[in-house]
């Protein structure tokens, strides 16, 4: 019998359901009902649609618990798929999310402090071509909210003030690969910022790899050695 009543999620395709059985399942919950979360996310672009979902379910000692899910979907379109390649680009973010950003966490868990939190958790993912599927955390229920595409970033932010940005998440990973950090702290800067932030951009170059030479240190690396400044500044102005 299925966790999920079926009368319950018509709209939803068997492959949703499973994953989203699955993800319930995974995390001791016996779900009794799942709806549009209708202050997420909706979007539907040129890749797919993303959504989110909301699964009302109980714990093993009869809890009530709530889910909040936002669930990826590839297109279907054989046009589409002549030009660009969706099942590449969703089994390499199901990889990063799954297997490196776990990898990742696990490594800090073993230097023994608190792992970073720079992305959504992941719950499950189906890679059937042409039923392509991500299951993550709902950032929107924890209060994040996408940035406007057409507006550049400023510096503005505020840990102890929640009117300004106070934390950040990264999403999307379909494009990740291989390659030195500065390629994506250039792209960022230079896509993403406004003028003033490029006419500073030394500062908030030596503020990254400041954090990130922090970061090495606490991992048990000499930055110095790793990665010196010089090397990280030598591959920006290349």
């Amino acid at each position: 019998m299925s966790n999920i009543a079926d009368d319950l999620i018509k709209h939803l395709d068997k492959t949703t359901k499973d994953l989203l059985q699955a993800t319930a399942s995974e995390n001791g919950f016996v779900c009794y009902e799942i709806e549009d979360d209708e202050q997420s996310i909706k979007w539907k672009g040129f890749y797919g649609t993303v959504s989110g979902v909301i699964l009302t379910c109980n714990d093993k000692k009869d809890k009530k618990e709530i889910l909040n899910v936002v669930i990826k979907s590839a297109s279907k379109s054989d046009d589409l798929r002549t030009q660009i390649i969706l099942n590449e680009m969703y089994t390499r973010e199901s990889y990063i999310y799954d297997v490196v950003f776990r990898a990742f966490e696990q490594f800090e868990v073993n230097k023994k402090f608190k792992p970073t939190s720079f992305a959504p958790k992941f719950y499950k993912s189906n890679l059937e071509y042409k039923n392509e599927i991500i299951v993550l955390e709902n950032l929107a229920s924890s209060n994040y909210k996408m940035y406007p595409a057409t507006k550049a970033m400023d510096a503005k932010h505020d840990l102890t003030d929640p009117n300004k940005p106070t934390s950040v998440r990264l999403i999307d990973f379909q494009r990740t690969g291989f390659g030195l950090p500065v390629m994506d702290v250039a792209i960022f800067l230079y896509t993403c910022s406004e003028k003033k932030v490029i006419e500073e951009l030394e500062d908030y170059l030596r503020l990254y790899y400041n954090s990130l030479a922090a970061h090495l240190v606490k991992l048990g690396s000499n930055p110095d050695k790793v990665y010196p400044y010089s090397i990280f500044f030598e591959t920006v102005e290349r």
